[in-house]
């Protein structure tokens, strides 16, 4: 497979058909519409949390009440218990709350969001999605289907001035700052099991990063994408780093070029 054939398979060009997929409604929509998943989650929990706190409160009261017609001692302890219960039911009630207005807010407030977390602006981010929807950006598709839902790793998106590498995590950097662009270690442990895994790691001068699972084919591919486009960028020669040399470029290293 030639590099043409790789970019056509790891960098697709995105067509009108993904587009009304995945952001017919827009780039940010897409963003609100997935957070709107986990919020149904955090209603249900919060609300169980609410709902039984409710009813703890009113058998602690009615148990408190009873002690007291009998002449029983101890009966503070409910009411005691009761006021516990009520300030986890405050709690729960204002998370609710909370996510609801989040909710409301729509695709705006992800655009408000991602342009503080990455140190631009909201037209920065209005530019970005136009040129997402543009017919000459490309679809950053780095790993297979199950790797993306073991993962939960979205297809990012390269245009022709910004890259998302990984949208879901609000990382949105213009190619102008990229200043690292490298494959990057990382190891997964669990118990006594170690795993490691490739991934592309990112870094801006605005002091971003991102990391995304790759293999080793697709990684190289986008690294070598992006020097093309940005001949400034460290790439480590196209070495492996380790998470912790990684790390250390966000200091001294992210100034480095390759000679």
């Amino acid at each position: 497979m030639d590099n043409s054939d790789k970019i056509e398979r790891y960098l697709p060009k995105m067509t009108g058909e993904y587009k009304r997929k995945h952001y017919g409604q827009g780039v940010f929509a897409r963003m609100h519409k997935n957070t709107a998943k986990v919020s149904v989650l955090v209603y249900l929990f919060f609300g169980a949390v609410l709902a039984g706190c409710g009813y703890g409160m009113w058998w602690c009261i009615r148990r408190s009440m009873e002690i007291q017609r009998t002449g029983g001692e101890d009966a503070e302890i409910g009411y005691i218990m009761a006021a516990v219960l009520g300030v986890f039911a405050l709690i729960a009630l204002a998370c609710l709350i909370i996510s609801a207005v989040r909710h409301a807010r729509g695709p705006e407030r992800w655009k408000a969001v991602c342009a503080k977390e990455n140190g631009y602006t909201v037209e920065d981010m209005n530019d970005f999605e136009r040129q997402a929807l543009d017919m000459d950006s490309r679809v950053i598709s780095l790993v297979g289907a199950v790797a993306k839902a073991i993962a939960g790793q979205e297809d990012g998106i390269l245009t022709r001035d910004y890259i998302a590498l990984r949208l879901e995590d609000k990382n949105i950097f213009k190619l102008a700052d990229l200043t690292v662009a490298c494959l990057v270690e990382q190891n997964l442990k669990v118990g006594a099991v170690r795993t490691a895994y490739l991934t592309v790691g990112l870094q801006s001068r605005t002091g971003g990063g991102v990391v995304a699972e790759c293999t080793k084919e697709s990684g190289p591919v986008l690294i070598a994408y992006l020097k093309e486009r940005c001949p400034d960028i460290y790439t480590g020669d196209g070495k492996v780093l380790s998470r912790n040399e990684y790390l250390q470029l966000r200091g001294e290293g992210q100034k480095k070029t390759n000679a």
